[in-house]
């Protein structure tokens, strides 16, 4: 992390037996990017909504991004902007048409059990965008921007908006 509060992480090779670590690490990635948000002008309640539009972004790498060997890798960066605070997911799946993801509004999908993450990522923050390089993997950024003729704010102790997480939860 710089003193900007952007950070890079990666998760390699997740296996089952490994769900507590991988857990710990969505839990800690989704902390960072509340802190980054709210630490750059975010209201407390939409640094909350990116850390859940990520927490699905994050379950959706590490559910459909491993590559044609088995090997799974996800690297998670979140930086401020201008206007607030972007986060992008990157892992190296095969992709997928995200014009063909079903609408989980549809009556005939109410009752799957899966597939409202992206629904879910769209309505939690301001922008979500998808990229498909050309050697593999899916890109999903997400941005979340302050409110209307709200600057930005003084950085906040990174201790007290743990404590507020953790009151939260």
């Amino acid at each position: 992390m710089d003193r900007t509060g952007a950070f890079r992480l990666e998760l390699s090779d997740p296996w089952p037996e490994d769900a507590a670590r991988v857990a710990a690490w969505v839990d800690a990635v989704e902390d960072r990017a509340v802190a980054l948000a709210a630490g750059h002008g975010l209201e407390f309640e939409a640094a909350r909504r990116l850390g859940l539009a990520l927490r699905e972004a994050l379950v959706n790498a590490l559910r459909h991004g491993r590559k044609a060997d088995g090997s799974c890798a996800v690297t998670v960066r979140g930086r401020p902007t201008r206007t607030g605070v972007a986060v992008t997911v990157r892992d190296g799946g095969r992709g997928f048409d995200a014009r063909r993801v079903p609408d989980p509004l549809l009556p005939t999908n109410l009752d799957k059990s899966s597939g409202r993450g992206i629904f879910c990522m769209r309505r939690l923050t301001d922008r979500v965008a998808f990229a498909f390089p050309r050697l593999g993997g899916t890109v999903v950024q997400l941005e979340a921007r302050r409110a209307r003729g709200a600057g930005r704010a003084p950085e906040e102790d990174p201790q007290r908006i743990s404590q507020r997480l953790a009151a939260a939860s």
